[in-house]
């Protein structure tokens, strides 16, 4: 035991600074909405009608798909109607 002398102490000068309160980090940045776009058929996109973050109207054209082979469907189709008309006719 101690006979009642000074103890020893650790004594520090506190000084007022600003501290930054930055963090550093990685990450990746999602919107607050967004929307994906899907079509109802598949096929190569040959237009797009707006641009990033713009506002659009319902019903408004967004897309455009290479209408090549549902032009050939179609006229197979009208081809097919005609000659069935035909036939019925007789």
């Amino acid at each position: 035991m101690s006979q009642g002398g000074p103890l020893p102490v650790d004594i520090y000068v506190v000084e007022g600074r600003t501290i930054q309160n930055k963090v550093k980090t990685t990450g990746s940045l999602m919107p607050d909405e967004k929307t994906n776009l899907q079509t109802e058929v598949s096929g190569k996109i040959t237009g797009i009608y707006f641009d990033e973050g713009e506002r659009v109207k319902k019903g408004a054209l967004l897309l455009k798909l290479n209408a090549d082979e549902i032009e050939a469907q179609l006229k197979t189709l009208k081809t097919e109607l005609d000659y069935s008309k035909k036939q019925f006719s007789r």
